[in-house]
């Protein structure tokens, strides 16, 4: 069955003049993302995927040498651009841009088969605009970008295939589907299952139904048989299998308990939950731009508008598929044999699987990447009133007014984005405070010209790449899931195996992730234990925080956190003079033994504008050092809103107290005041006599916090060192 309409009016969008116009907005689209191209860079997520390309093209092996959840698709094909332009950030946003510019196009040529060719071409301009809601997924190369590229071509294909005889276009259609899969999972099986299912269901009173069907599953086959035997030829499949096709599984289980959509109601009140997760349910490109404005203003803190409007676009999918499905199908069974009947149900099956495919967590950045769908289906649903009088206009209007705030959303953002990072990977651009952080890592891991490996700690693998450093583990970031259970052990055993390991820990860390410590405390002890803070980079407000250490020798002396907690006198004073003594039982919630980064803590409770003294009873010898390092928590150094705080080391010698040290420190307004003092006091004065050693620390302004500042590791060190 063909189609042949008219120049302009709705039908197959294969005829050479379509594919033509359909080749110049992709022209057009890559243009429009060039001044885009290099700003931000995703430590996470982008990082990783380049980082994974990149040793592709060295001769890694996938799943094998390098962890990954997600299939191979997007790591081979950065390791052949690579291989080709050499690896750099804007080989890896070029591609990204490509990626974006062919989905453009390829929405303009489904657009063509229920619109002319200028009602495409505003569907294409609205796709467009739907680029900058979608940051950051189709602003850096990722599989998930990759799989929704794919997903729309295979629709396409798959539509024109349904209303033609013969069946080369339906395993091109299945090989792209297929494809999708190698891209990203979900995506792809829920886009082969939700299509293959409605080509069955257009020829289920056909005698060649089911040979459609195989010829798009066997297209399919194809790119999947292909990998999976290539990765049996070199030994990969069980590991394949066990990382690509088992582990997300059990990832799926653990993110159970991970951001959720929003409940739709109630609808017409605040939202309680919606607004203690907020910035999780933004935009992000509009959060950064104008969030802090908007939580603000009275439309926020006196009207539901928000709160509806995010329940709306989060729930819409489905919304869509339930209002749009009876009319789909309606015109299907009306009349089957119809083109444009038969592609609307092809939408409408893509749409249905970026709906099941939308999985936790339920976040604004992993629902707008499956967004694209959604947006051709409503668009194919609205063309039925394309004829009625002044809808054209209207139409025209609110998207060319969307697209031009989405324009002028892009450019602020831009120009917040504007200072650059020069690397090895070559340049791109951050905000100032992100920016100075990220140069100031790489400036010192560029600068150690030995060829070492580098793990960055949680889970920063763009600073590998950035830096041209190999990763030393298998392992680009530690996430706070893993089906290995011996994940952290492997990772200590190589850190033990090769001491020359770089490690840069970073505590700017996601917010709905639990802290590092928690999820792999076997690993962060053993950072605690053998390393310790040699540079500090970043730490300022809306910037990065990296931390490089260094191995340290074993520890000199005797520790005293345990005679600390055991016999130490602990006084909590509250700003409005009220003493709290530590006690029996209160000694433990005044004074805690923590495992800070990166050294062990005493730890005392400081409330707002209050003050921690401890008073830790020594028999002073002659030749002895009492040593001990003192700062605020690195977590609290971006921290706007944290205390200045008064560090104060003294000797009590009986009536007598002698002030050793007094310091305020302010990291959050004064960067030099980040890295941790040490204060190394000769006991010999007082040999033979009982002191107290008395460690003060008072909070002066702001909002005080449980781990907010700490004395490091106190010890008794002889003369000898021992």
């Amino acid at each position: 069955m063909s189609s042949s309409p008219l120049p302009d009016t709705p039908g197959s969008s294969l005829h050479a003049r379509e594919l033509a116009v359909a080749t110049a907005v992709f022209v057009v689209v890559v243009a429009l993302q060039v001044p885009f191209l290099l700003h931000f860079p995703v430590l996470m997520d982008e990082g990783g995927a380049l980082q994974m390309g990149d040793d592709v093209r060295m001769g890694k092996l996938p799943y094998r040498d390098a962890s990954s959840f997600a299939f191979p698709a997007v790591y081979y094909l950065l390791a052949v651009l690579f291989a080709i332009f050499e690896p750099s950030i804007l080989v890896g946003r070029a591609l990204v841009a490509t990626l974006f510019a062919t989905a453009t196009a390829t929405a303009y040529l489904i657009a063509r088969w229920s619109f002319g060719r200028r009602g495409a071409l505003l569907v294409a301009l609205l796709f467009v605009a739907y680029r900058v809601w979608a940051f950051p997924h189709w602003h850096m190369p990722n599989y998930s970008t990759l799989a929704m590229t794919l997903a729309l071509l295979g629709c396409w294909l798959a539509g024109e295939a349904v209303c033609r005889r013969g069946g080369a276009l339906l395993v091109l259609a299945g090989s792209t589907v297929g494809l999708a899969v190698l891209a990203k999972q979900d995506v792809g099986l829920a886009s082969f299952g939700c299509l293959a299912t409605t080509i069955g269901l257009m020829g289920w009173k056909e005698a060649r139904s089911l040979r459609k069907i195989v010829l798009f599953a066997c297209g399919a086959a194809l790119p999947l048989s292909a990998t999976f035997a290539a990765f049996a030829a070199v030994g990969g499949l069980d590991d394949l299998i066990w990382e690509g096709v088992i582990a997300p599984l059990y990832i799926a289980t653990y993110l159970a308990s991970y951001t959720a959509r929003p409940s739709l109601w109630p609808l017409f009140s605040q939202d309680l939950a919606l607004r203690q997760n907020v910035f999780s349910y933004f935009p992000p490109l509009f959060s950064e731009v104008y969030g802090g404005r908007l939580l603000r203003s009275a439309l926020y803190r006196d009207t539901v508008a928000i709160d509806a409007t995010l329940k709306l676009a989060y729930h819409l999918p489905w919304l869509l598929l339930v209002a749009g499905a009876p009319f789909t199908l309606r015109r299907f069974l009306r009349s089957a044999s119809d083109p444009a009947a038969r592609r609307e149900l092809v939408l409408l099956a893509l749409a249905t699987a970026a709906a099941l495919a939308f999985n936790k967590p339920n976040d604004w950045v992993h629902l707008f990447v499956l967004y694209p769908p959604t947006i051709l289906y409503a668009a194919a649903l609205t063309s039925r009133w394309r004829n009625r009088a002044g809808t054209t206009a209207a139409a025209a209007l609110a998207v060319g007014t969307f697209a031009a705030f989405s324009a002028v959303l892009a450019l602020q953002w831009r120009a917040m984005h504007s200072h650059p990072i020069r690397t090895p990977r070559g340049a791109t651009y951050a905000r100032l405070e992100q920016a100075a952080a990220l140069q100031q890592i790489v400036d010192l891991l560029v600068a150690d010209r030995r060829a070492t490996p580098l793990m960055a700690m949680p889970y920063h693998p763009m600073l590998n790449f950035l830096s041209a450093a190999p990763t030393p583990t298998r392992y680009y970031a530690i996430w706070p899931w893993d089906i290995d259970p011996q994940r952290d052990q492997k990772v200590i055993d190589e850190l033990i195996r090769n001491p020359e390991v770089r490690v840069v820990y970073s505590p700017s860390q996601f917010l709905h992730f639990p802290p590092f410590s928690e999820f792999a405390p076997k690993l962060y002890a053993h950072l605690v234990e053998f390393f310790e803070v040699d540079r500090v980079a970043g730490g300022d407000f809306q910037g990065f925080t990296f931390l490089l250490l260094r191995r340290q020798p074993p520890a000199a002396g005797a520790s005293l956190i345990d005679v600390a907690l055991r016999e130490a006198r602990t006084v909590v004073r509250s700003a409005g003079g009220r003493q709290r003594p530590a006690t029996g039982e209160d000694a433990a919630a005044l004074l805690t033994h923590r495992l800070w980064p990166f050294l062990p803590v005493l730890a005392p409770l400081l409330e707002p504008e209050g003050e921690a003294e401890i008073s830790l009873p020594i028999a002073a010898r002659a030749g002895e050092r009492f040593e001990v390092s003192y700062g605020v928590h690195p977590d609290r150094w971006p921290d706007p809103f944290a205390p200045r705080v008064s560090f104060r080391v003294a000797v009590r010698d009986g009536d007598r107290v002698q002030e050793i040290v007094a310091e305020e420190l302010d990291p959050p307004r004064r960067a030099a005041d980040r890295p941790w003092r040490t204060v190394s006091l000769d006991l010999t004065p007082w040999a033979d006599r009982s002191i107290e050693l008395v460690l003060t620390t008072r909070a002066s302004g702001g909002t005080s916090h449980p781990d907010l500042a700490a004395w490091g590791d106190p010890r008794l060190v002889s003369s000898g060192g021992r």
